[in-house]
């Protein structure tokens, strides 16, 4: 689905709200967000540039830093699932 503002959505819908996996592409900030969403609202991802930008660059998002990031991420999935 694409927004007037020229976001984009593209995943699962169910109810006409966002549910399931999906991806929300902030075109204006030149973000996306890749997660799981549950009666239109995002409940579990992660944020990267559509385009990286040089390393530095105002604005650009910082390094993940967890050690075992894909794991908290993956278990942060199982959880909502199990909801």
């Amino acid at each position: 689905m694409m927004y007037a503002n020229g976001d984009i959505f593209e995943g699962h819908w169910a109810a006409d709200q966002k549910h399931g996996p999906g991806t929300f592409f902030h075109m204006s900030k030149g973000k996306r967000y890749d997660g799981e969403w549950a009666d239109g609202t995002a409940k579990c991802g992660s944020y990267s540039e559509v385009h990286a930008p040089p390393p530095g660059t105002l604005g650009s998002l910082p390094p993940i830093e967890l050690k075992q990031a894909d794991a908290v991420l993956a278990g942060a999935k199982k959880a909502l699932m199990g909801q």
